[in-house]
């Protein structure tokens, strides 16, 4: 059986920051007119239509984040069980190793932005937050869950809800392990009224089955069964049939089967790529900076260069431009904060992408 690898993961989330990238160009009204499109549906352009259903590119992160959390805190458990070290420290030592390295690849983002926009006046944050308490929420990653909005970057959202899973995973993977049934169909339920009065517990009612779905998939090694089904040509037939059923539901009823649609992404992206020579070296390429691509990339298209990425007019090429300057500056900064964590002797091991 093959196994599920690290690189099968990156291309995955090359994929999925892909569509992430599509998805934020082309699916809010105020971008329609900044791109030529000719069908429409509606008043809605093809294009922005389908556009909006990229937010599946989240499903996508957290399942992927959920199953190699999963690994991660196994591997943590038999270091703390075999140290002699008390349950509370080995909680306490995973859920700080993974908020650090959060941090890590998110402040290399975040203070460079904030300097740029003071200096340039463009996206000023002195114009932007309401406060310094604000400001340093935000760069703490906690904005979205006290304030419900993160004013500077409207995607960072996700390091707040990556923050709070880090913290209750050691938990909910303890309660998934042991009642699998019951936490996936509980996950499933709340998922179907995804309304809450804070932002963050409505993200967590969108995305907590699909959390649960990648601890159950990673504990019964489900993902490598997947990639190892039949043979290629009936694999890609078959996955890329349930992306276009789940597509078409996913249009009348976003984020209620958005795990279903996740997997079958997953499972279709690494049948078409995986033994693709230069598609696999792309995708695997774009999964490993994903992390600092998904940071960076809000900041081009909507803050600094918005006019110079439109400018392009046609859909095709905006989103080449901004996948290349995105990935270009993502390399570029986590090569640059990595020399500076190594020279200020920071041991925490090498800028991840905790995406």
């Amino acid at each position: 059986m093959k196994q599920f690898t690290k690189k099968q993961t990156n291309i995955c989330k090359g994929v999925a920051i892909c569509i992430m990238l599509f998805h934020h160009l082309f699916f809010s009204q105020e971008s329609w007119s900044l791109y030529y499109h000719e069908i429409q549906i509606g008043s809605t352009p093809l294009i922005g239509f389908i556009a909006r259903q990229g937010k599946i590119c989240v499903a996508i992160f957290v399942l992927l984040s959920a199953y190699g959390l999963t690994f991660s805190i196994n591997k943590n458990i038999q270091k703390t069980v075999g140290g002699g070290q008390s349950l509370v420290k080995g909680y306490t030592s995973f859920v700080e190793t993974h908020i650090v390295n959060l941090y890590k690849l998110y402040w290399p983002v975040f203070l460079p932005a904030m300097i740029i926009g003071m200096v340039s006046n463009i996206s000023n944050p002195i114009n932007i937050y309401r406060s310094s308490g604000e400001c340093l929420r935000d760069f703490f990653g906690i904005a979205y869950i006290r304030d419900g909005e993160t004013p500077f970057n409207g995607a960072w959202w996700y390091i707040s809800f990556a923050i709070t899973l880090y913290i209750v995973f050691p938990i909910l993977h303890k309660v998934t392990k042991k009642y699998p049934k019951f936490l996936l169909d509980f996950g499933f339920l709340i998922g179907l009224n995804p309304v809450a009065k804070f932002p963050i517990l409505l993200e967590w009612k969108r995305y907590m089955f699909i959390c649960c779905l990648g601890i159950y998939f990673a504990e019964n090694n489900i993902l490598s069964k997947l990639i190892s089904w039949k043979d290629n040509r009936n694999r890609i037939v078959l996955s890329g049939f349930i992306c276009v059923i789940f597509f078409a539901v996913r249009c009348i009823k976003p984020f209620t089967f958005d795990g279903v649609l996740a997997v079958g992404i997953v499972v279709l992206s690494v049948s078409l790529f995986d033994s693709a020579k230069y598609l696999s070296a792309a995708f695997n390429l774009l999964g490993k900076y994903s992390g600092t691509m998904f940071l960076l990339h809000g900041l081009l298209y909507k803050n600094f260069m918005r006019d110079f990425i439109y400018g392009f007019k046609y859909p095709i090429l905006i989103f080449i431009v901004l996948l290349l300057i995105t990935y270009v500056g993502s390399v570029a900064i986590q090569n640059l904060a990595q020399y500076i964590y190594n020279y200020i002797g920071v041991k925490k091991g090498r800028v991840k992408n905790e995406s």
